[in-house]
């Protein structure tokens, strides 16, 4: 079929008559499917991967239009909570002078999009990861918020300045109030999302900030441990042990360190899985032992 190969690569825009190679006759065949109204791919690409089905998507969207909010986070790598990550719609946001795309298969919005909060993703227009995060606070809960974006400074993805560029911007739009907290108390040196979880759920309840993956050290200057969420002043440690410390060798390891800061003056507290699901209980003994210390 003449053309076949040209259109076996990425999705095309068809009209009444076909394309400049193919018929419309040619375009019904088995050999092509519709993602959406206009639209055809080949059969042999499956629609498997998301960049995929926002690929499928591009020709039929209105220029300067964006992938957003839980389809945009998924694309940027972020964490997310499951109802987010398995979002079914794609979610498009369209320049607030355009009318929105509408579509089978698409969630369209209209917005603001200054050209600092759009960027590329493998080809694909998407929000930035500061404005994606700033989009989706009204639907994920603070503490899952702070874990993304910990864990975006983390990786390098974007900077503190971003967030708090964006948060500027935003003034009183809806969600302000929760990202402007989350770009404050986002941390780069945060090791692991529950950490993050532990450290929304302290700063949330108004108790001092720790240090996150903080260096140690005895009154000689000698080194003890690094700690997840530490409290110099008081010399409290409080530590996430995920599955990784049931191994043996580490188990022992972890003793053996303990041991060390509690002869050096430190109080520990040892959280869990078990700890992330009863968030009173769990500030709560952070609470008492910060009063003790």
């Amino acid at each position: 079929m003449a053309g076949d190969s040209t259109h076996a690569v990425a999705p095309f825009v068809i009209t009444a008559s076909g394309t400049d190679e193919l018929t419309y006759a040619e375009l019904r065949t088995k050999r092509f499917r519709a993602p959406t109204r206009g639209v055809r791919i080949s059969t042999s690409r499956t629609t498997e991967d998301l960049e995929m089905q926002c690929a499928e998507y591009l020709p039929v969207v209105p220029p300067g239009a964006v992938f957003a909010r839980s389809t945009a986070a998924r694309l940027h790598g972020l964490i997310l909570p499951p109802d987010l990550r398995e979002a079914e719609k794609l979610v498009i946001s369209t320049p607030a002078h355009l009318q929105p795309a509408r579509r089978n298969g698409l969630n369209s919005t209209s917005s603001q999009l200054p050209t600092s909060h759009t960027c590329l993703v493998r080809d694909l227009p998407v929000t930035s990861i500061a404005r994606t995060l700033f989009d989706i606070a009204p639907q994920v809960a603070g503490h899952h918020l702070l874990a993304s974006a910990d864990d975006a400074l983390r990786r390098e993805l974007c900077t503190q300045d971003d967030l708090v560029a964006v948060a500027k911007w935003a003034k009183r739009r809806r969600g302000i109030k929760a990202f402007r907290r989350i770009a404050e108390w986002a941390n780069p040196n945060a090791g692991s999302p529950p950490e993050s979880v532990i450290r929304y759920w302290v700063l949330d309840s108004g108790i001092a900030p720790p240090a996150c993956n903080a260096d140690i050290f005895d009154d000689a200057g000698q080194w003890l441990a690094r700690g997840d969420l530490v409290w110099f002043a008081s010399k409290l440690l409080v530590e996430y042990d995920g599955l990784i410390h049931l191994d043996k060798a580490r188990w022992q390891y972890d003793q053996h360190r303990r041991n060390r800061l509690q002869d050096a003056g430190w109080t520990m507290v040892v959280l869990t899985s078990r700890d992330l699901r009863v968030q009173r209980a769990t500030v709560a003994a952070i609470c008492r032992a910060l009063t003790s210390c």
